[in-house]
C-alpha cells in the first residue's frame, strides 16, 4: 500500500515557528485524514545550517558548479576541514532531528502520533511532499526525521510548491524504449563521461547525447524530437531568480531562454529531468512553472564523485523496477553505506525530488511497455451440456441478433479473481468453477440448478452471466436466468437465492446477455442491473435495499470508485451515469459514446473512467484535471469489457473481434497486442491482484490465462 502525506507549510518562520496542515491519503483514494500542527520555534537551525554550508564550502571537492571567474576550487588542508564539516553537520543534524522530535512539546508529539495513527503500516511505502515556499525549509534533509528514516523504512520526502499547475497527460505514441536526451554541458574540472556511459548502458533506452551544444542546437532538440526524461550533466548555478546551466565554455543560458521549447517538449511527453549537477532547486522551480511532472535535483554544490555515484545507483535502482522515490532513497543510502559521505559530510542530503503531487510518477517499465510481455499460459476449455453444442449457440445468437438488432450477445464465459489472488472464478451454464491459481486446477464447483426456461419454443439451460467475489472474498456471486445465487466460499454452501426485478420477455435476452453485477468496497452493497434500474441488495442477507433510476434503456454495466462514493453503470441509451451511494442520486452523465455502452471500468487510484462500446471505441474519462477524455481505437468489432492493472497504469480491452489490446493510461497509446487471439470474441477479461496475470473468457467457451514474461 502507498500512503501520501501532503505536508503544507506556508506561514511562520524559525524565530516564531510554523503552521502545519497535513493531509494523509492512500494513493488512489480519498483523503484519510487531515489536521492541523505546529512546529515549534528553533532559530539557530539556520544557524547551524549557515555553518555546515561555510565549512561545507571549503571541501575539496571538484564540484560541478563553476568557480567565479573560471578559476579552480579552494584546496585546504583536508585533515582539518573534513573534521570540522563533519562536526557542523552532525551539530546541524541533531539539531534538525530535536525540533521534529521534539518530546517535550505537545504540538510536536500530537503531530507524530496523528501521522503514525494514519500511515498504517510500517511497511508501506510512504511518499511525503513538503509543500512550501520557504528557501531554508527546502534545504533541510527531512528524510532524516526519525519517522521516515528509521520507522517508515520505504518512505522518501520530496519538494512541491504551495501552488500546484495541473498538466496535460502525453499525447500517445508508439515506441518500444526510453527516450532521453543528454546534455553534457561544460565539464571544466569535471568528469562527464561516466555518466554517459551510465545512461547508454541502461535497458530499452535510446539516449541522444549532445555534447557542449550551442544554444540553437539545444533548442533544436527540444523543439524536433519528443522525449521522456531529459538528464543534464555539466556546470549549473541557481540564482534568485533563475537557474542557469554551463552548456558548454562559452555560454551560460537559464531555463526561462529555453521555456518555449522545454513547454512544448512537456506537453509531447516529457516528464522527468535530471539535474546531475550543483545548485539546482531555482533550475527544478523554473520547470515546475512550465508544468513538468517532476525534476531531480542537487540542493548544493555537488562534489564530482558523489554526482556520478549517487546517478550510478539511482539509475540501477530506478531501471530494475523500483518507483522513482524508493530508487533516490536507495542511491543516497548507498552513498552512506560506501562512506563518501563521510568524506564529503552532508553530500548525501543533496539529491531530492521536486514534484508535481497531481502526478505519480512512471516506474522505468511504465516508461516503456515492450511488447511480447505476455505469452499464454493455460487455457481451460468448458464443457457445453447442451447437445447441440455450440451449433445451439451460435443459432441463438443469430436469432438475437435478428430479434434485436441493437444489441450484440455477449453470451459467453465471464471470468473474475478472487481479492488474494488464489482463485479464478469463471461462470458458465449452470454453475461457477473455481480454479487454483497454483496449478490452475479445479478446486470446487457451485451449483444451482433452475428451472429450465421454455419460451418461442426455445428449451434453454441456466447460463451464469456474471460472476463476482465480495472484497473480503468469502462470498461468491453469480447472476443468470434473472436470479441472484450467493455462496459462501468457506463452506461452499448456498446462503441466497435473490430474484431481479425484469420484464419477462426483455429478462429473456438480458439473462443470456449483459447481466451486471459490482460489490461496494466495504462489501456493504451488491449492486445489480434490472432493466433500465440499478438495485442494491444487501449480500449478507439477501435483502432488497434501494432502487436507483435514470437510465433511459436498459443499464449494461457497474463498477463502484474505490473509495465507494461513486458508483457507475454503462447503459445502452449510450451514456454513463454517476451515482452518489450515500445520497443513492445521480450527480453526474458522461457523454461522448455514439452507441450501446457495454462496459465501464474505475481505474484502482480512482483518477480515469474507462468504457467500451458497440462502435468499437473505447474511452478513458480523466476525472480530477482539466483533461479531455481519450477515445482509444483499434478494435474492428464491439468492446465487450475493459479491466485496470492494480497500479492503474494498463488498460485491458476485449473485443468481439478476438484481440486483447493493452493500453497506456497516461498516454492513451497502444502498447501491446496479445499475440494469441480468441476465435470467437472477448466477453470478459481481468488483471491478477498482483498483475501477472490476465484471465479472459470468449463466446468459443473457452478461458485463458496469460502471464507477464
Amino acid at each position: 500500500m502507498i500512503k501520501l502525506v501532503f505536508f503544507r507549510i506556508s506561514q511562520g518562520n524559525f524565530d516564531s515557528g510554523f503552521n502545519v496542515f497535513v493531509q494523509v491519503q492512500e494513493l488512489g483514494s480519498d483523503q484519510l485524514a487531515k489536521f492541523d500542527g505546529h512546529l515549534p520555534a528553533s532559530p539557530e537551525i539556520p544557524e547551524l545550517y549557515k555553518s555546515w554550508q561555510k565549512s561545507y564550502s571549503r571541501l575539496d571537492k571538484s564540484a560541478r558548479v563553476r568557480a567565479k571567474g573560471g578559476g579552480k576550487p579552494f584546496n585546504p588542508n583536508k585533515t582539518t576541514v573534513v573534521p570540522d564539516c563533519r562536526e557542523s553537520s552532525q551539530a546541524f543534524i541533531n539539531s534538525m532531528k530535536t525540533w521534529l522530535g521534539a518530546s517535550g512539546n505537545s504540538e510536536v508529539q500530537r503531530l507524530r502520533e496523528n501521522l503514525s495513527r494514519y500511515l498504517g503500516s510500517e511497511e508501506n511505502e510512504v511518499r511525503v511532499f513538503i509543500e512550501t515556499e520557504n528557501e531554508m525549509l527546502q534545504k533541510l534533509p527531512w528524510h532524516e526525521w526519525d519517522l521516515f528514516s528509521k520507522i517508515y523504512t520505504k518512505a522518501e520526502t520530496v519538494l512541491s510548491p504551495l501552488e500546484v499547475q495541473p498538466g496535460n497527460p502525453p499525447p500517445a505514441r508508439g515506441k518500444s524504449k526510453v527516450r532521453i536526451l543528454g546534455i553534457l554541458g561544460n565539464s571544466e574540472g569535471i568528469e562527464v563521461s561516466e555518466d554517459q556511459e551510465l545512461l547508454d548502458n541502461l535497458p530499452d533506452a535510446d539516449v541522444h547525447f549532445i555534447v557542449e551544444p550551442k544554444r540553437y542546437e539545444l533548442s533544436a532538440n527540444l523543439w524536433g524530437q519528443n522525449w521522456d526524461i531529459l538528464f543534464f550533466a555539466g556546470h549549473s548555478k541557481s540564482s534568485e531568480t533563475s537557474g542557469n546551466i554551463y552548456i558548454n565554455t562559452d555560454d551560460t543560458i537559464s531555463l526561462e531562454d529555453l521555456k518555449n521549447g522545454l513547454r512544448k517538449a512537456i506537453q509531447s511527453g516529457l516528464q522527468l529531468a535530471i539535474f546531475n549537477s550543483c545548485d539546482g532547486l531555482q533550475l527544478a522551480k523554473d520547470l515546475a512553472g512550465l508544468r513538468i511532472p517532476q525534476t531531480i535535483v542537487m540542493r548544493e554544490e555537488v562534489p564530482d564523485k558523489i554526482a556520478r555515484e549517487f546517478l550510478k545507483h539511482f539509475l540501477s535502482a530506478f531501471s530494475s523496477g523500483k518507483s522513482l522515490y524508493l530508487a533516490v532513497r536507495e542511491a543516497r543510502e548507498r552513498l552512506h553505506d560506501d562512506g563518501l559521505d563521510g568524506d564529503f559530510p552532508g553530500s548525501a542530503w543533496l539529491p531530492v525530488i521536486y514534484q508535481n503531487p497531481g502526478w505519480n510518477p512512471p516506474t522505468w517499465q511504465e516508461f516503456v511497455f515492450s511488447p511480447g510481455t505476455w505469452k499464454l499460459a493455460h487455457t481451460q476449455p468448458i464443457r457445453f451440456k447442451s447437445t447441440s453444442g455450440i451449433k445451439w449457440f451460435d443459432d441463438l445468437d443469430d436469432d438475437l441478433r435478428t430479434f434485436r438488432s441493437k444489441n450484440t450477445v455477449q453470451m459467453g464465459i465471464k471470468v473474475a479473481f478472487s481479492p488474494d489472488g488464489k482463485y479464478l472464478a469463471y461462470a458458465s451454464e449452470e454453475r461457477i468453477d473455481l480454479l487454483s491459481t497454483l496449478n490452475w486446477h479445479t478446486v470446487f464447483h457451485f451449483d444451482d440448478r433452475v428451472p429450465t426456461w421454455d419460451l418461442r419454443n426455445w428449451h434453454v439451460e441456466p447460463w451464469f452471466t456474471a460472476v463476482t467475489f465480495s472484497p473480503d472474498g468469502q462470498l461468491i456471486v453469480g447472476v443468470g436466468h434473472n436470479k441472484v445465487r450467493i455462496w459462501d466460499r468457506g463452506t461452499e454452501k448456498p446462503l441466497h437465492s435473490c430474484s431481479k426485478k425484469m420484464d419477462p420477455i426483455q429478462g429473456f435476452f438480458d439473462w443470456l446477455c449483459l447481466d451486471a453485477v459490482a460489490f461496494s468496497p466495504d462489501g456493504q452493497i451488491l449492486a445489480m442491473n434490472e432493466d433500465n434500474n440499478i438495485a442494491f441488495w444487501n449480500a449478507d442477507t439477501g435483502q432488497r435495499l434501494h432502487e436507483l433510476s435514470g437510465h433511459k434503456e436498459e443499464v449494461t454495466s457497474l463498477a463502484f470508485s474505490p473509495d465507494g462514493k461513486i458508483l457507475i453503470s454503462g447503459s445502452y441509451d449510450r451514456t454513463i451515469s454517476l451515482w452518489n451511494v450515500r445520497e443513492r442520486k445521480q450527480f453526474g452523465t458522461l457523454e461522448g459514446h455514439t452507441s450501446a455502452v457495454y462496459t465501464v471500468a474505475f481505474s484502482p487510484d480512482g483518477q480515469y473512467i474507462a468504457s467500451g462500446d458497440k462502435d468499437h471505441k473505447i474511452i478513458l474519462w480523466p476525472l480530477y484535471n482539466d483533461s479531455s477524455p481519450q477515445i482509444l481505437t483499434g478494435h474492428s468489432q464491439e468492446v465487450f469489457s475493459v479491466a485496470f492493472s492494480a497500479d492503474s497504469k494498463i488498460l485491458a480491452s476485449g473485443s468481439a473481434d478476438g484481440k486483447i489490446k493493452m493500453w497506456r493510461v497516461s498516454t492513451g497509446e497502444l502498447v501491446e497486442t496479445l499475440p494469441e487471439e480468441h476465435r470467437r470474441g472477448v466477453t470478459s477479461l481481468t488483471f491478477s491482484p498482483d498483475g501477472r496475470h490476465i484471465a479472459s473468457g470468449d463466446r468459443d467457451l473457452t478461458v485463458r490465462i496469460w502471464q507477464r514474461e
